[in-house]
């Protein structure tokens, strides 16, 4: 709840998008302004990474991997929830498997 609020300095200051991404070719473009809704950049702050396709949906998101162990968090600020999975092997089809799962408990959540 901490970091889906973020009133306080800290959360902000952790939150702050600082590079701006092009979606569809990955490459950095120039920063655009908090507020902008753009399905097609995502943003990256402190280790986090945000999305925010139209004005009701914002999302931000980050995952880790060491020695065999990894996990992957989505907020929701808009909706306050918060998913965070972990799991005991790591690569690549690993962490797409835990972004589906998300993807799919956030719209189980949203339908109800």
């Amino acid at each position: 709840i901490y970091l889906l609020e973020h009133k306080d300095a800290a959360s902000q200051l952790a939150l702050k998008k600082n590079i701006t991404i092009d979606a569809g070719t990955n490459k950095v473009i120039p920063v655009e302004p908090t507020d902008t809704v753009n399905a097609r950049v995502y943003y990256s702050s402190l280790n986090w990474w945000h999305y925010r396709p139209s004005k009701t949906a914002s999302k931000i998101f980050s995952d880790g991997n060491t020695m065999g162990f990894g996990c992957y968090v989505e907020m929701y600020p808009g909706a306050q929830l918060a998913i965070v999975l972990l799991r005991n092997n790591s690569g690549n089809d690993a962490s797409s498997a835990l972004r589906d799962m998300a993807d799919k408990i956030f719209k189980a959540f949203a339908s109800h």
